[in-house]
């Protein structure tokens, strides 16, 4: 009997905790320190909850309504992280279809590694012969000085492709050696614009581009939020003074990049809420499909993925392969038919995505 007592009220504390770090991402991270990280801990909450519903309904125990409650709060969660859609849409011909990489400055930095240029070579290569009817690029680089990373001139193909890029520092502008963040449309932009993240890095940024698609204008907007800083060959440190050190630093990265992101969004929104155009976000988000910023784009867009895409769809090409941290958010009025993630396209430390959209739903 004491035992039956203490499974009892283990569970309704437990489904008190799960109820708690289900509604954590409602908050914001830079409002309420450390709140942010425990939507990480929602994977294991919804597994947990699983193992103990599947224990009780084993028992026939009513008790197992408390986890089946919990797991009710997580499905927004479960279709977050596997998607069902199995059977693609029909595409049109009037559907467009936009790119989002982040291609790591096209790995530039080559200097010794011959391997190298041939794995920037062929990323290029990729870029341009994708033809997606607009391309968003987070980390574009372009010197101008040398052939092989002309990428302007590349992916622009002679005019096919309008483009609007973002400059990452003042350094840049009108420079032959562009860094920044870049939008290319087979369409006509007719209006484009900077969006202040207030980072310390220039590489994160964001900008969007009007863009108009036979008389019908959609604002995209491409964004590269804050890093998590995470120092991958540090979680391989096997003695344990060392892997407690690391795991304290992972965590106090993982805290700074969720509170800066959770500002960082604040003008992102804006200029969401300020469009008169329907909108298509995309880009680098650094963010799980459980945490604050994800959650707060996905209170007003849908997610191509969850819409469209199929599996688990990690974005991430490291040895964090789990993680799903690139996305593309689009307005209700839009309707996502394909998605798709390159995962054979390991050039960057990220897979490319791509979405196909009916702007006539």
């Amino acid at each position: 009997n004491l035992k039956k007592f203490d499974l009892k009220y283990f569970n309704i504390i437990f489904l008190i905790i799960s109820l708690l770090i289900l509604h954590s991402n409602r908050l914001p991270p830079h409002q309420y320190s450390y709140i942010g990280l425990l939507s990480f801990l929602i994977p294991l909450i919804i597994a947990c909850n699983f193992i103990i519903l599947i224990f009780w309904l084993r028992k026939l125990s009513y008790h197992a309504i408390l986890p089946f409650v919990a797991l009710l709060f997580g499905i927004r969660f479960m279709l977050a992280t596997v998607a069902f859609n199995f059977k693609d849409r029909e595409a049109m011909p009037e559907d467009i279809t936009l790119l989002s990489y982040n291609v790591r400055g096209f790995n530039a930095n080559t200097e010794g590694h011959d391997n190298r240029i041939e794995a920037s070579k062929a990323m290029i290569d990729w870029v341009v012969e994708n033809d997606a009817d607009i391309k968003c690029f987070q980390e574009f680089y372009s010197h101008q000085s040398l052939d092989r990373l002309k990428t302007i001139e590349k992916i622009a193909r002679e005019g096919v492709y309008d483009y609007h890029i973002s400059y990452a520092g003042d350094e840049h502008k009108n420079a032959r050696l562009i860094k920044g963040i870049a939008i290319f449309s087979k369409y006509p932009i007719i209006e484009h614009g900077e969006i202040d993240l207030k980072s310390f890095f220039p590489i994160n940024k964001g900008t969007y581009a009007d863009i108009d698609i036979n008389g019908d204008t959609i604002r995209v907007i491409s964004v590269h939020l804050s890093s998590m800083s995470i120092k991958e060959r540090n979680l391989l440190k096997k003695e344990f003074d060392e892997v407690k050190q690391n795991y304290k630093d992972v965590a106090s990265r993982l805290h700074t990049g969720i509170r800066t992101r959770s500002r960082q969004i604040v003008e992102v929104e804006r200029i969401i809420q300020e469009s008169p155009y329907k909108v298509i976000l995309c880009g680098d988000l650094n963010e799980l499909p459980y945490g604050y910023t994800y959650y707060r784009f996905r209170k007003t867009l849908k997610n191509a993925f969850e819409e469209a895409g199929k599996g688990f769809g990690f974005t991430y090409n490291g040895m964090l392969f789990f993680l799903r941290i690139d996305h593309i958010f689009y307005d209700p009025a839009i309707e996502a038919t394909q998605y798709t993630t390159f995962r054979k396209v390991k050039y960057s430390d990220h897979f490319p995505i791509q979405g196909t959209f009916s702007l006539k739903k």
